[in-house]
């Protein structure tokens, strides 16, 4: 059995990540520690847990940013940028916290970035923004004579059937279209 010196104990990530997440629970939402606390089990701890914080290295940090976007989460279908942006902010937190405690380290990770992705988004053409009104006006009117809500909340119901960024799009054009309607009585 191999036993671990009390010093060299001190300085694994698992062990300095234990005392950050102790330090910051009290001054954040406990929505935000619940958070810090899933993405250290899930995807920090895993992998550097048992790493000596002077083995962690820019191309280890790198390397565990490039695998959790790629092959990431529980489907294997890799994370969002902003997930993992998210998990490589925690690294740089616990990692400038050993720093501040006077340990070494190998890298703090502040040079590396995650790039986020961008979606392709396709635009309504005008022929497309006017169908939808017409769609959209008509059920509008008599929705809105029953209710008081706006029409971004009648929309909703609709969002199940629309990927995120065309949803947002369908307001604004819905609601664009209905300022320029208004505008032209």
């Amino acid at each position: 059995m191999i036993s671990i010196e009390p010093e060299a104990k001190a300085e694994l990530f698992e062990v300095i990540a234990a005392e950050w997440f102790t330090s910051i629970k009290t001054q954040v939402k406990e929505s935000t520690s619940n958070k810090y606390w899933n993405l250290l089990n899930s995807y920090i701890l895993p992998k550097f847990g048992k790493t000596r914080l002077s083995e962690i290295t820019y191309d280890c940090v790198c390397e565990q940013c490039n695998q959790l976007l790629e092959t990431g989460g529980k489907k294997g279908t890799g994370l969002s940028a902003k997930t993992v942006s998210d998990i490589l902010s925690l690294i740089r937190n616990i990692l400038q916290f050993a720093i501040q405690r006077g340990m070494t380290v190998a890298c703090d990770a502040h040079s590396i970035h995650v790039k986020s992705q961008t979606k392709e988004m396709r635009v309504l053409s005008r022929s497309e923004q006017e169908k939808l009104c017409k769609y959209i006006f008509p059920r509008f009117a008599q929705q809105r004579e029953k209710t008081q809500y706006p029409l971004a909340l009648w929309l909703l119901p609709v969002k199940p059937c629309l990927k995120d960024s065309r949803y947002v799009l369908l307001i604004r054009t819905a609601l664009a279209q209905r300022a320029i309607f208004r505008n032209e009585k």
